[in-house]
């Protein structure tokens, strides 16, 4: 009896290309913006924007080695919550990025549950043949 692929080693597969780019890219993105957020905030927060980076940084190896939809679902909520924060504050819209890479990593990790999902079922249904 064979056993079914894993959520990971179902993203690898050729059909699922796209899926796998995209939320590869969203982890990129936000890789990058840590170190952005890294370098020009230290200058001007000092070393309390660690946090912040260590925040964005574990989400996005989550999305990025696990497909994680928690780390996507957490990564827009920190997003909007520091958005609304800094609005507050000083009266700007700052971080506006983090969410919209939060929702597309959302879009994205659910569609990968749904089709393994459907896998799944089609994989159960074939061995009981």
């Amino acid at each position: 009896m064979e056993s079914s692929l894993s959520k990971m080693d179902f993203l690898k597969l050729e059909e699922n290309k796209k899926m796998r780019n995209s939320i590869r890219s969203f982890a990129i993105i936000l890789y990058v913006l840590a170190v952005f957020n890294a370098v020009v905030g230290y200058s001007t927060n000092g070393p309390l924007v660690f946090i912040d980076v260590a925040i964005m940084l574990v989400c996005g190896i989550f999305i990025h080695f696990k497909a994680s939809l928690i780390a996507s679902i957490g990564i827009t909520v920190y997003g909007i919550v520091n958005m609304v924060l800094a609005y507050v504050s000083i009266g700007q819209i700052r971080g506006w990025l983090f969410p919209v890479i939060g929702i597309g990593a959302i879009v994205y990790t659910a569609k990968l549950i749904k089709e393994y999902k459907n896998y799944k079922a089609n994989f159960a249904d074939d061995t009981d043949l």
